[in-house]
């Protein structure tokens, strides 16, 4: 079984505001499930592939450099 995360939980995982974490639930961009009582959770498996498909191919285990 797995635990479903809060916004607070996601944010200290990805090391960015609550506030962000939220912003990004309500415009859908990052996968949650709302719950009946309106509240917002998490998947931890489901956060983990989000973030994993952000991540370029291209740059993988790569230093991203400006050319300098």
């Amino acid at each position: 079984m797995t635990w479903l995360l809060n916004a607070r939980q996601v944010s200290d995982m990805l090391r960015i505001p609550r506030e962000d974490v939220e912003a990004l639930a309500r415009e859908r961009r990052i996968p949650c499930i709302k719950l009946p009582n309106g509240a917002i959770r998490f998947d931890p498996d489901d956060i983990e592939r989000w973030v994993r498909s952000l991540r370029r191919p291209e740059t993988k285990g790569q230093e991203v450099c400006d050319g300098k």
